[in-house]
């Protein structure tokens, strides 16, 4: 099955389809566009690759937009939360609570005990042994218990939660402690594990896997001799898988699958399989086209400044952290026409007011002028979910659309300036 992706054709096409539907407004001096069929085509591809009953609870934080979350539900898909609020949207969106996967490393004994009044089925993964104290010795959740297999998944340091010093799970060095543990609560129904984002090491995070079957096959044992009979039913693999925003074809997951099934494979006979993938769902699925409200000419020979009206408030990994994704970039006319030829070297400024906010330095784009409009593509994953109140600034309206079926719509209406006062009190 092809992973599809943006093309630069359907910029102007999807754009002047907004406009001619009256979805824009000349406030709107940015607007991010949605592509259901791109999230369609993702979930329809961990639906093809992965056993019947697993369940791809996709993460919340990579695009917490309510009308997507909503999608996921309806597709029969569940959502990971890392936070009680996050528990809540899941819960706003319709979800069922069977398919919510609360994870977070600060539950409060107020939150838990919410959670097994109102969501009384919801898969609760405990991040450590003190956790578990916390948490009702009958309820209808599902607990699982977060251990950190501490292998090195190939993820950037700071997407790495696998280390020795990580706040998130047990050690797997605390083996006796881990089966001592689920012998004490035998409401422990699985074992969960995400090592890091953006990982390069397939092989590794298989290998990590491993480890947590080994160590569910000693609770298991464990159990037996004390008389108790209940079994570790799911392993939750968590996400991480990473995503392309180069061009070129999207990586899919046949390799990593390739991986489990050689190292792991009683995952896929013996275990409900729980996933949650994030940013290779939701990456390719939204894209933004902001305004060019200003063209700075700094000196013969420097590049020009292009500001728009979008940057580290949107993109804050990107302009903040060194070595961040590099989106690619199209450039239309006022008329919403693909502007392509006289290219020119730009530093792509963004509206905040701080030294380091641009998109891009020294890069080609058509030369630029006032009342251009500058799209920034793959921005649906850890963009506006990360969203910066640094400078007050609106967050833009969000336009859904689906090609396949005909369909486009305002799914988030942008702020405005009355919002901000009440966020600020």
């Amino acid at each position: 099955m092809e992973l599809i992706r943006q093309q630069t054709k359907d910029y102007p096409k999807v754009y002047q389809w907004a406009t001619q539907e009256g979805l824009t407004h000349p406030e709107d001096t940015a607007v991010v566009f949605y592509d259901f069929d791109i999230l369609d085509n993702r979930l329809d591809y961990l639906e093809q690759h992965f056993p019947a009953n697993t369940l791809h609870a996709v993460a919340i934080k990579s695009n917490p937009l309510r009308a997507v979350l909503t999608h996921i539900g309806q597709r029969g898909f569940g959502l990971e939360s890392a936070s009680w609020e996050e528990t809540v949207l899941a819960q706003r969106a319709q979800v069922p609570a069977e398919r919510i996967v609360f994870d977070s490393p600060v539950k409060t004994q107020r939150e838990i005990d919410w959670c097994a009044t109102h969501l009384p089925d919801l898969h609760l993964n405990a991040n450590s042994l003190a956790e578990l104290s916390r948490l009702p010795a009958k309820s209808d959740l599902r607990v699982g218990l977060r251990i950190n297999p501490l292998v090195d998944p190939g993820s950037p340091d700071e997407y790495n939660v696998s280390t020795a010093v990580s706040k998130f799970g047990v050690p797997i060095t605390h083996w006796s402690d881990i089966v001592e543990a689920a012998v004490r609560y035998p409401f422990i129904q699985g074992l969960h594990l995400h090592i890091g984002s953006e990982m390069s090491r397939l092989d590794a995070h298989a290998g990590a896997v491993r480890k947590v079957l080994d160590l569910a096959k000693a609770i298991r044992e464990a159990r037996a001799k004390k008389g108790i009979d209940a079994p570790i039913a799911f392993i939750d693999v968590g996400g991480g898988f990473p995503a392309r925003y180069a061009g070129g074809p999207q990586p899919d997951l046949s390799e990593y699958l390739l991986f489990l099934r050689k190292q792991a494979p009683e995952l896929f006979t013996d275990y409900r399989i729980i996933t949650e993938f994030g940013r290779f769902v939701q990456a390719h699925t939204a894209w933004m086209v902001s305004d060019v409200e200003y063209v700075l000419q700094p000196g013969p020979d420097q590049p020009h400044v292009p500001i728009i009206h979008c940057g580290a408030d949107l993109l804050l990994r990107e302009i903040y952290q060194p070595n961040g994704p590099e989106h690619q970039l199209a450039v239309l006319k006022a008329d919403g026409q693909l502007k392509s030829a006289d290219t020119w070297p730009v530093h792509l400024a963004g509206p905040l007011c701080f030294a380091g906010d641009y998109l891009t330095r020294g890069t080609e784009l058509p030369r630029l002028e006032t009342g251009d409009k500058v799209v920034v593509a793959d921005i649906g994953a850890n963009s506006f979910s990360m969203w910066s109140r640094h400078c007050s600034r609106v967050f833009p309206k969000v336009i859904g659309y689906s090609q396949r079926q005909g369909w486009i719509r305002v799914i988030k209406e942008r702020e405005d300036v009355e919002d901000v006062v009440r966020f600020w009190g």
